[in-house]
């Protein structure tokens, strides 16, 4: 879609179960390639998306310009701030 301003894609998973876990192929990780995001599932991903929402944090960094929540760092699959 053309716009007069800037767009941003951010990453959002949708459309899963809410026990699937969400984490990188193996195919697609190595030691060049570490994964990008830490293992969650689609439950507790949704939680803490909407939690920081509710606490108003938005999903963009402005100042490192990347997303939040694609960065969000899950400690054993659960949101360590819980």
């Amino acid at each position: 879609v053309q716009t007069s301003h800037p767009r941003w894609s951010i990453i959002r998973f949708n459309a899963f179960a809410p026990s699937t876990l969400l984490q990188p192929l193996t195919q697609f990780v190595n030691d060049q390639k570490p994964p990008l995001y830490t293992p969650v599932t689609m439950k507790v991903h949704m939680e803490t998306t909407m939690k920081n929402l509710e606490k108003g944090l938005g999903a963009w960094d402005e100042t490192n310009q990347k997303s939040l929540t694609a960065n969000y760092v899950y400690v054993d699959g659960k949101d360590p701030t819980s």
